[in-house]
């Protein structure tokens, strides 16, 4: 599995890092965007939260070289607070938040959240929690789940796919990726079946849903202004609509507010050469805003 992170020269430059500091990766996954900070400024400090314990795992790893000025924390960013109060510490200088799914839980095949290896229908970034993508695929309704492809995905096929998974488990369960991923194609007419795989939106909107993403996401941006220093910056990356529309509207509140001051005025997104080396980076999105009082 190899990890590459996502603008990192743009995280790092938006950032205005100012060393020495304490900075925030609210969800550190492989440790990329992290390393790039604590290479930057050599004095400064890095707390590091992710939900995923492998992620963690191997952040923990990547970082090793500079573990006197990392902590690790196994929990959810929308717990920053509490891992900032047990840190000893009030407010931070920055803090970076990159919401796409890690390398380490699209390559492992059977977290279950890639339709291209057969697997457990899973998805959950914390294996702590209950609630998995089979869960949901086999006992909501067909409203329900048809209002998930496309409220998350906006798949344009999402009634259909929904009513064909309904029909499909009256006889059996559906449990794997694969299964699953067959009942998308098979929803979707044979020209459209040659671009953008077919499951991409379906898998993406379940991913979605098991996580309560947009729902957690809302939670953690409006923490944040409390927990940053005056003229800190945050920095957040997006790779769905819905995630770029909820920071882009939490930051023009703040600064409705008088709180912030925001940097970029249109997201900033991979160049071609990043996304024709890194494909995962194609839908990413940056925005940063600035703590002003």
């Amino acid at each position: 599995m190899t990890h590459v992170p996502v603008l990192v020269r743009e995280v790092v430059s938006y950032l205005k890092l100012r060393s020495p500091g304490v900075y925030l990766d609210a969800t550190v996954g492989c440790g990329g965007h992290a390393k790039s900070v604590l290479e930057a400024h050599p004095e400064s400090c890095i707390i590091c939260m992710d939900v995923d314990s492998d992620a963690l795992g191997m952040a923990s790893i990547n970082l090793s070289d500079y573990k006197k000025r990392v902590k690790f924390f196994n929990k959810s960013y929308t717990a920053v607070r509490e891992v900032l109060s047990e840190s000893g510490i009030d407010k931070v200088s920055g803090v970076i938040a990159d919401f796409g799914v890690s390398s380490i839980q699209l390559d492992e095949a059977a977290r279950g959240f890639s339709f291209k290896s057969e697997a457990p229908l899973d998805m959950r970034m914390d294996k702590r929690t209950f609630l998995t993508a089979r869960d949901v695929v086999n006992t909501l309704s067909e409203e329900e789940l048809a209002d998930i492809f496309y409220i998350y995905a906006q798949e344009k096929f999402s009634r259909r796919i929904a009513r064909r998974i309904v029909d499909i488990r009256k006889k059996k369960m559906i449990n794997s990726t694969k299964e699953l991923s067959d009942i998308v194609v098979s929803c979707y007419p044979q020209r459209m079946r040659h671009n953008l795989h077919p499951a991409t939106k379906v898998f993406q909107s379940l991913r979605i849903c098991v996580n309560r993403e947009l729902e957690n996401i809302e939670k953690f941006i409006e923490v944040v202004p409390s927990i940053l220093e005056k003229n800190a910056r945050v920095v957040v990356i997006s790779y769905h609509s819905g995630e770029d529309r909820l920071v882009k509207q939490k930051f023009r509140e703040g600064r409705s507010d008088g709180y912030y001051s925001i940097i970029t005025k249109k997201p900033i997104e991979p160049s071609d050469d990043e996304k024709n080396n890194n494909p995962r980076s194609r839908s990413a999105k940056l925005r940063c805003a600035e703590k002003i009082v």
